[in-house]
């Protein structure tokens, strides 16, 4: 499917590499106003999160909650920080809420994907995991599903997705409120030949398809997410794009089907192998006098008792 490259092309927010990005306004917008529409509803996306400086509780970029300790957001948001300075609030509408009605946690751990260099090189992915588990039972903070290889047709172009986060406004300033729009998935190769933007296979662009909403969506690390079957699935993650003053370019986000195989061992690992001699240990003697064997050879030999297999692998 081709998409008309006369359609607006419109970039949703203004990328800072380092310690993340926010968006920006062609004109000002207070913050928490309502007067220009865009602004969402928490129930509505409550697998949103956001990542914040623990030192001082600044907003730096947003994820997406995968389960009650995982955070999958952008690697250039948390790349060369440490897990202790950053922290993660779920369940706010307005980032001043948080001490009424969001949920604050400290990441304990995180985990940039191999090979990570910058956004423009993709592989722009990363997942944090929190010190404590979130709770989910409420309509304000739930896990989403996330798109697998399988999911192609959540992914083809022309695909309206929902993108939400907070941007920052005109004044600089990071948006109280959540804002949400409207984004459609666009042909690699047009957005190459028209743009000489190259998008890789890890990679999905997108343009906003509502002109009439003048602010720029979400900033950096920001869910892409679509309906199917009635449930919300996860697509991708904003990674990069132009300056908002440049809205004829369209923006990139990481393509979360590329990295599931990467999130699923990251969030769980296989138990370690105990080493080989507290294994013949365990079961030396019960295979004494039987045909199966209960050492480090068996593994060669194809002969390893029950017991050395299950334990020993």
């Amino acid at each position: 499917m081709k998409i008309s490259s006369t359609l607006v092309w419109t970039s949703l927010c203004c990328s800072i590499l380092a310690v993340g990005a926010g968006g920006c306004d062609p004109e000002p917008r207070a913050s928490g106003s309502a007067e220009r529409g865009g602004e969402g509803l928490i129930e509505d996306s409550p697998w949103l999160v956001s990542i914040q400086r623990a030192e001082d509780g600044q907003h730096i970029c947003s994820g997406s909650i995968l389960d009650d300790q995982w955070i999958l957001t952008a690697a250039h948001c948390v790349g060369g920080l440490s897990a202790e300075s950053l922290q993660v609030v779920a369940g706010v509408q307005l980032l001043s809420e948080t001490e009424i009605s969001g949920q604050l946690h400290v990441v304990q751990d995180l985990a940039v994907f191999p090979d990570y260099v910058a956004p423009h090189s993709g592989k722009d992915i990363a997942l944090l995991r929190l010190a404590t588990a979130m709770d989910l039972s409420g309509e304000r903070a739930s896990a989403i599903q996330l798109a697998s290889s399988t999911d192609l047709e959540v992914t083809m172009p022309g695909t309206v997705v929902t993108e939400t986060g907070w941007g920052t406004l005109s004044t600089g300033d990071t948006s109280d409120a959540l804002l949400a729009g409207a984004v459609m998935l666009l042909v690699s190769e047009e957005v190459s030949e028209t743009h000489g933007i190259q998008v890789g296979e890890d990679q999905l662009a997108t343009e906003s398809i509502d002109a009439t909403l003048g602010h720029c969506w979400g900033d950096d690390g920001s869910p892409l997410t679509v309906d199917s079957s009635g449930e919300p699935m996860l697509v991708g993650v904003v990674s990069w794009g132009s300056s908002c003053v440049e809205p004829e370019h369209p923006r990139v986000g990481s393509r979360v089907s590329s990295f599931s195989d990467w999130i699923d061992t990251q969030m769980n690992p296989p138990p370690p192998i105990p080493a080989a001699e507290s294994c013949a240990d365990r079961c030396g003697k019960r295979a004494t006098g039987s045909e199966c064997r209960c050492d480090v050879r068996c593994a060669e030999e194809g002969n390893c008792c029950e017991d050395y297999q299950l334990q020993c692998g």
